[in-house]
């Protein structure tokens, strides 16, 4: 919900993510989840990118964590049981540069 007045306060706390115009000082500003500060819809435009970008890095840092705990207790399996040869280092300290260029940006 996107709202500028005190007439959309009860409107924007009642929605899933209320966007105050304006830079209110008043109720709408106070319920909101996001107040812009200007009159401007193109700062809606960019918040919205924005969380998009952000939610495109969480959902990496998770992806990357998953690949960091499964070929780090893979290669910790390897290590412990050496006879059984389930993975080899080389390949074990390959994949956990992959896991780790997921999460960090060289």
């Amino acid at each position: 919900m996107v709202g500028e007045g005190i007439n959309d306060a009860a409107a924007l706390a009642s929605s899933h993510v209320g966007v105050a115009i304006g830079g209110v000082v008043g109720a709408a500003s106070e319920v909101s989840s996001i107040v812009l500060m200007q009159n401007r819809l193109s700062q809606l435009l960019d918040a919205l990118e924005l969380s998009r970008l952000t939610m495109r890095t969480v959902k990496q840092n998770l992806w990357g964590l998953c690949l960091q705990y499964y070929w780090n207790s893979s290669s910790s399996w390897n290590f412990a049981a050496r006879d059984w040869n389930m993975l080899s280092p080389s390949i074990a300290g390959a994949s956990v540069l992959l896991a780790y260029s997921q999460t960090h940006y060289f």
